[in-house]
């Protein structure tokens, strides 16, 4: 019984193993061994037991490429770009908590502190004149 941890640190148990599972990625077919996880998010994951049936690879993380000799070919896999985050609605939270994807939801807000509005009233009145010019001009970072 093979059991796996994953990134929120919970152990999973797989149910199954599919030895040579075949997957359609970007018109190439390629057979994989699979545990069968209760995961949801994701229709496969490939990890190092994948990569380990590979062989020789070249993974390029500037492109996000894959590079690996099978069946007397080379085979590249693109990955996709970054995405762009969009705002969650209210039915992504119902069906993560329906599918028992979610167990915890946390809500953060962006608030600006007020700048005092002369910032140099509070500089002490020995300061260097250039040092209180760069501070004034910077006083969003400071």
């Amino acid at each position: 019984n093979l059991k796996v941890l994953v990134g929120n640190g919970q152990m999973l148990s797989a149910e199954g193993l599919i030895q040579q599972l075949p997957l359609h990625i970007q018109g190439q077919e390629v057979k994989v061994p699979v545990y069968l996880l209760h995961i949801s998010g994701a229709d496969v994951i490939l990890g190092s037991t994948w990569l380990a049936t590979l062989g020789p690879h070249v993974a390029d993380y500037a492109t996000l490429s894959l590079k690996f000799f099978q069946h007397g070919k080379f085979i590249t896999l693109q990955g996709e770009g970054q995405v762009e985050a969009t705002p969650a609605q209210l039915h992504h939270f119902r069906r993560l908590h329906h599918t028992d994807a979610i167990e915890e939801c946390f809500a953060i807000q962006w608030s600006k502190e007020a700048v005092p509005e002369d910032v140099l009233a509070e500089l002490p009145t020995n300061i260097d004149p250039e040092m209180a010019i760069l501070l004034h001009t910077y006083a969003a970072v400071f």
